[in-house]
């Protein structure tokens, strides 16, 4: 483990020669390690860190062809399939949550 974290250190330093990326990814690491002891997935945060600017950038392209608009996203059966999809995937955990409790108090009361 400390051959990795050397390693990485060296990289981030060398990339920029800066001293400042490496305590970020010191800083960082402390968060993954805190987020990982706390039982926080790791993999969703990786993926938000990476795929965000590219996201953002998209964003901002689609709002400066729509000039702004954000009814772009509702124009195409392919933009509201994908908005479906995260609504479902936001609100199922919620939905498994209370369908789960509510089994729970119905086999308390028997």
């Amino acid at each position: 483990m400390p051959l990795v974290v050397a390693i990485s250190l060296v990289g981030v330093f060398a990339l920029r020669g800066n001293a400042a990326d490496a305590w970020v990814a010191l800083f960082f690491g402390v968060v993954g390690f805190a987020m990982l002891r706390a039982g926080y997935p790791l993999a969703p945060a990786v993926l938000g860190l990476i795929l965000g600017p590219m996201i953002e950038t998209n964003y901002r392209r689609a709002l400066t062809l729509s000039s702004g608009s954000h009814t772009v996203f509702l124009e195409s059966p392919i933009g509201l399939v994908l908005l479906a999809l995260a609504a479902v995937s936001f609100a199922a955990p919620a939905v498994r949550n209370r369908l789960v409790s509510g089994k729970r108090q119905a086999k308390e009361q028997e």
